[in-house]
């Protein structure tokens, strides 16, 4: 049975995450690839710009995944829409354009955050480059960026991990009462014919973009496994802006059988509407072959400090050469006057990884904000993974709502 948890997308149930173990098979070693925008690219209004790519090489049919984040400077005096698309490009082939596009909203003189979803099932073998485009409404910068690809096998492969996934391009319009936004299955056969199976722990991502109405509202996005509320977070909708809200949950141990993953959202007023959603999830091993970890926000109030803090800490163990990867998010509120800037940035065995996530948070609003990173090549240890935080000015706080998980690919 899985437990609700008192706080946001987080789940430990049933048990404690697995870590590596030495002896672990190569079998469920996905190809994958990651990357980083650390130079800020300037968005045109006419045309599309591709900001940031993964590529994947594959000997077998699978599906494709990836995720990630990008960060927006506006240093005009008028807010600027930026609208992103998705793509994957076999080599040689022709680009193919996904269907729904993800808005966000950049406020003038401020900076914005964006998570990444995409994923396209079934593709055959070859090389592929997944990626994101761009273009804004006006004078705005990709300031930096970040993006993991994975190629999952299918359930026929040998060396299949269990995957999942959905995209919903239907607007939706939000109210008082839940209404389901993305739903998806993860399929672990049955509990009869593989009842003496290795468990897995399920690790979901999703991105839900809303618009905004008429006036500002508050926009709440549940998760459900199974049916069982698992963890809920809120973010302000400015009026008629876009926001899009990233949401990491990971339930450990699930056995085997069909579980449910659905995402549902309300409003405390009537007039956002969602725009686009995606929901991903991966069924990591627990024999050790791919070692994860992950860590739950505590649901407590931790004031900020200009002074970067370690919040979301976790162990990750492995035994051999791996690329580490870590993602999540976290809520920061606001209840300031005046607006602050929130720098998060992954840290690795006390050293910060990759580029930091700019965002800033309008004066008396909530804003998750989505983070991480794939460091390759890391040799066989221990690693302290977790999120350093701070904000330009005393007062926000980030509420406890978060997680950040982890897990490591050996290279064979």
């Amino acid at each position: 049975m899985i437990k609700p948890s008192r706080t946001a997308f987080g789940l430990a149930c049933l048990a404690s995450l697995l870590l590596a173990s030495p002896v672990a098979a190569a079998k469920n070693n996905p190809p994958h690839d990651g990357s980083t925008l650390t130079k800020p690219v300037a968005l045109s209004t006419t045309s599309w710009t591709t900001v940031l790519g993964a590529d994947l090489q594959t000997s077998q049919k699978r599906n494709l995944r990836a995720s990630g984040w990008l960060t927006f400077v506006n240093t005009s005096a008028k807010p600027v829409v930026v609208t992103l698309r998705f793509f994957d490009k076999p080599k040689g082939g022709a680009v193919d354009i996904h269907a729904g596009k993800e808005h966000v909203t950049v406020p003038a003189h401020s900076r914005a955050a964006a998570p990444l979803g995409l994923l396209c099932d079934g593709e055959t073998a070859g090389s592929y480059q997944l990626g994101v485009q761009a273009r804004s409404t006006g004078p705005v910068s990709v300031n930096a960026g970040s993006l993991t690809a994975l190629a999952l096998p299918l359930p026929s492969a040998s060396d299949y991990l269990l995957n999942a996934g959905v995209v919903n391009t239907n607007s939706i319009a939000l109210g008082n009462a839940d209404v389901v936004v993305l739903k998806t299955t993860l399929s672990y056969g049955s509990a009869v014919t593989t009842a003496a199976s290795e468990p897995v722990n399920a690790l979901a991502n999703a991105m839900v973009n809303v618009q905004g109405g008429q006036s500002l509202a508050t926009a709440q996005v549940d998760f459900f496994i199974d049916g069982n509320l698992v963890g809920n977070l809120h973010e302000t909708v400015p009026a008629n802006a876009f926001v899009s809200i990233p949401a990491f949950v990971l339930c450990n141990c699930i056995p085997a059988g069909d579980h449910s993953f659905v995402i549902k959202a309300r409003s405390n007023i009537p007039g956002p509407h969602v725009t686009l959603g995606v929901l991903t999830v991966v069924g990591l091993p627990t024999d050790g072959s791919i070692p994860n970890s992950a860590k739950v926000g505590d649901g407590s109030v931790h004031p900020l400090d200009t002074k970067p803090q370690q919040f979301l800490k976790q162990t990750l163990k492995t035994g051999s050469l791996s690329d580490v990867w870590m993602g999540g998010w976290l809520t920061v509120h606001n209840p300031l006057d005046k607006p602050a800037v929130i720098t998060v940035r992954p840290e690795l065995n006390g050293s910060a990884q990759g580029p930091s996530v700019v965002v800033t948070v309008p004066a008396h609003s909530t804003v998750s904000i989505p983070a991480g990173v794939q460091d390759n090549g890391e040799p066989a240890g221990s690693y302290l993974i977790g999120l350093l935080i701070s904000s330009s000015i005393v007062g926000p706080d980030f509420n406890g709502d978060g997680l950040v998980a982890s897990y490591a690919l050996p290279q064979f």
